[in-house]
Parts: C-alpha cells; sequence; structure tokens
C-alpha cells in the first residue's frame, strides 16, 4: 500500500488551506522550516543537516527531540548534498566553501553518525537518505556518483529517499542516459519518492519544483514497478494551494491506477 506524503510548507499557512491539504494526504512529512500542530498524519520528518559530515551533539539532541515529540513518525531522511561542510550558493548552486570531506571521511562519518542515530529511534523508525542534484562545481563531487550512494546505504542498511528531479537533473547535465544512471540506483532500497519537474535553462536543468506533468507520472508509474519497498510518494510544489490539490488529485490517481 502506497501512502501520499505531503511536506508541510508555507502553503499551510491557513487552517483551510492544512484541511484541504490534509484531506488529499495519507500523511505529512514535517521539516524543519515549518512548524504545524503535532498529529496522527505526522509520520515523516525530513531533516536539513547531512550525515556524511560531521554531526554535532545538537544534531544528535535534535534528532532525540524530534522522533520522542512526535510519537507518530515511521520514516525519518536526511540530505547528501555536497562534499563540503559549509557550501556556498551562487546563482542556486552550492559551490566550494569550508571543509572539503574526502570520500573515505564521508563514508567513516556516515558509519559513525548512522550507529547513533539508529541507538536515537530504535526499530519502529527506518531512516533514508536523498539523492541530490548535480551541478558543475567541486561541491558536488561524490555525492550524485551510484557508487557513492549505493556504499552509503548498504554500509549502513538504510533507505534511498529518491528525488525524481534530482535524478534527472543529474543525468541530463552528466550528459549521462537517465534510464542508466537509475537502473545503477539502489532501487530496492527507494522507500519515498520525491515527485516535481525540473526545468532546463541555457543548456543546464535546475530543480524547479513545477508541478509534475504526465512525462513525470510516466516515470512515477515505471518506479512503482520496479522498487518493491516504494512506500511514501512526496509531491514537492510549493507555490499555489489550488495547483497542489489538483496535482495530489492526479498522483492519487496514477497510484490507484497502478494499483
Amino acid at each position: 500500500m502506497y501512502n501520499i506524503a505531503t511536506p508541510v510548507s508555507s502553503l499551510f499557512s491557513s487552517f483551510k488551506n492544512c484541511e484541504s491539504i490534509i484531506s488529499h494526504s495519507d500523511c505529512l512529512e514535517l521539516r524543519d522550516s515549518f512548524k504545524i500542530k503535532k498529529s496522527k498524519f505526522d509520520k515523516l520528518y525530513h531533516f536539513e543537516f547531512q550525515p556524511i559530515h560531521h554531526l554535532s551533539k545538537q544534531n544528535f539532541d535534535l534528532i532525540e527531540k524530534t522522533t520522542n515529540e512526535n510519537k507518530y513518525l515511521e520514516l525519518i531522511s536526511f540530505h547528501m548534498a555536497s562534499c563540503f561542510d559549509k557550501p556556498k550558493i551562487l546563482n542556486g548552486k552550492f559551490v566550494s566553501g569550508g571543509k572539503s570531506y574526502t570520500l573515505e571521511e564521508m563514508f567513516s562519518n556516515a558509519r559513525k553518525n548512522f550507529s547513533v542515530i539508529k541507538e536515537i529511534v530504535g526499530d519502529s523508525i527506518k531512516i533514508a537518505v536523498e539523492n541530490n542534484n548535480y551541478y558543475k562545481t567541486p561541491a558536488y563531487k561524490y555525492v550524485t556518483e551510484p557508487t557513492f550512494i549505493n556504499k552509503i546505504i548498504f554500509e549502513n542498511n538504510i533507505f534511498l529517499l529518491y528525488d525524481l528531479a534530482h535524478g534527472n537533473i543529474t543525468a541530463y547535465n552528466q550528459g549521462i542516459d537517465y534510464n542508466k544512471y537509475f537502473n545503477s540506483l539502489p532501487i530496492n532500497k527507494i522507500i519515498q519518492l520525491h515527485i516535481c519537474r525540473n526545468g532546463v535553462k541555457n543548456n543546464e536543468a535546475f530543480d524547479a519544483h513545477y508541478i509534475p506533468n504526465k512525462k513525470v507520472l510516466d516515470e512515477v508509474r515505471y518506479i512503482l514497478k520496479k522498487a518493491d519497498n516504494l512506500k511514501y510518494l512526496t509531491l514537492e510544489y510549493y507555490k499555489n494551494v489550488k495547483k497542489l490539490i489538483e496535482g495530489l488529485i492526479k498522483l492519487r490517481e496514477t497510484i490507484e491506477n497502478y494499483e
């Protein structure tokens, strides 16, 4: 059974919007940036920091506090965004900033951090990491490579939050076949799917968070067939409540037609 897990965002700014969005969702994905009244719909939490980096006691305390306060959580997820610990943002892309981790340092950080995180959350909450998109800057070294993603997931026995747009952006910007890229990822470890449509400008793909079109929904159907452990589908669109509802309805239809 699949669950539509809608991310909490600025579109939840009114009670009426909340009711409408939740009525077309099975559960919610909470974020560090937005707080709403706790409810039984709060089943996922997406943290902003990266376990491939050094994590502080404050990071671990936040995970413990969050999981204790949200008793309905089933899945928590984290980023794998950059090899730099403090990347700067230039024209919407990460560029060099702070310490550049080596490949082995990121693997070592992941082993240590996920060991602690598992002790905090126990067996009742699953853990996932999200694939990032690739741009041609040093900040994305290693982190979008399938070998890197596979090792992080299998070595730490965790799951993949697959961001469909990030996968398409990575393939486009590296000039490789998307299907070949996707099929080299740990597909059977995909537990959650982030869904939106990316854009292309000046021969470069970018993360636009456009509402999905037929092509994107066809890709969702393809992933449904391939990913045996996929449970949560998340529409990442944040601009207009009415269009979000329309997108959630179409996503529901896509799931029901597949099932």
